[in-house]
């Protein structure tokens, strides 16, 4: 049973609630870019062992404009969020927690936070 279990991710989640709360702020948004080093998506990884492998390419055609990018919302007082652009095909680890699956992330981000904030 090798790898960081799903109690530490918790864990992580919780302390940074409760800086956040401290702090007196309503939560966080973390936002992440997949396909790349781990300056790209060690955020969102750090908090929820997710990783997107898309790659961030830039898409004139407009297909896929948000993918590649992962944004999590971590609230104070309501359970986070994970916005990703590919579904869970192993790559989600141990989350759990609300996982809207879209390839456009930035639009769905928009409609995510009116619940939160």
């Amino acid at each position: 049973m090798g790898g960081i279990q799903r109690p530490e991710f918790e864990e992580r989640r919780r302390k940074a609630v409760a800086q956040d709360r401290s702090r007196g702020l309503r939560g966080l948004l973390v936002c992440s870019q997949g396909g790349g080093s781990l300056d790209r998506y060690g955020d969102v990884k750090y908090l929820t062992d997710f990783y997107t492998p898309f790659p961030c390419i830039p898409d004139l055609a407009n297909n896929w404009p948000g993918r590649g990018y992962t944004f999590f919302i971590l609230p104070v007082d309501a359970e986070p969020c994970l916005i990703a652009d590919v579904p869970n095909d192993g790559f989600l680890g141990d989350f759990e927690e609300t996982v809207l699956v879209t390839p456009d992330g930035p639009e769905k981000l928009t409609d995510a936070t009116l619940r939160f904030w």
